[in-house]
């Protein structure tokens, strides 16, 4: 059972590799109407995801083994040797500060409750990794932590299944934000955070 998923997630992640490869569509400000399939992104374009702009930090766009030894992926997760990720470089921001991204924005119906499910990759690896936190954003602009990691989870990228009920009947947005603890000045760069093949949002 365990191989026939992977042989389909390999199947689905590389024809989306291919899809988004080919376009990279979507900008700042993307909306995604609710209903329509569940779009997932292997970030080897923006796919409508952009930088909180009120943060200390962005996230960044990267191939490869991050700069810093004994921390961050290798490789992204789509493909395992070429694909791109995002991340945090902890080396290149001080203590205790916060990046965001923010998913393009989920049009629903307004005369509607809905149950959601929210999947995601994500690594965090190293000795001083502090905390990832995912959270939905209204479009009035109030936040509710859904799902939340902290500390090392090893050297290995890892799905989240994030399941989350939406009763504020307005437009929302997915929230991720990587923070960046303490660490003595010699190897507190061992703290890089990173996302991949994120799927919007399914809610029914």
């Amino acid at each position: 059972m365990i191989a026939i998923f992977n042989m389909r997630w390999a199947m689905w992640t590389a024809l989306v590799f291919l899809v988004c490869a080919l376009t990279c569509e979507g900008g700042r400000g993307t909306s995604v109407d609710f209903g329509s399939t569940s779009t997932i992104c292997t970030f080897e374009c923006t796919c409508g995801y952009e930088q909180d702009l009120t943060d200390d930090f962005d996230w960044t766009h990267h191939s490869g083994p991050t700069p810093s030894d004994d921390t961050g992926p290798s490789a992204d997760h789509t493909t395992g040797f070429l694909g791109t990720y995002i991340y945090i470089e902890r080396s290149d921001v001080g203590h205790h500060k916060k990046g965001r991204i923010l998913s393009p924005i989920i049009s629903i119906q307004p005369d509607q409750d809905y149950e959601c499910t929210l999947q995601f990759w994500y690594h965090m690896y190293g000795s001083y990794i502090d905390t990832l936190t995912v959270s939905t954003k209204s479009a009035s602009g109030s936040t509710s932590a859904i799902w939340t990691m902290s500390g090392n989870q090893g050297n290995q990228w890892i799905m989240a299944d994030v399941h989350f009920s939406w009763t504020n009947r307005q437009n929302f947005q997915i929230v991720y934000e990587g923070g960046t603890g303490s660490g003595s000045d010699g190897d507190y760069y061992e703290g890089d955070i990173a996302l991949d093949d994120i799927i919007l949002p399914v809610c029914e």
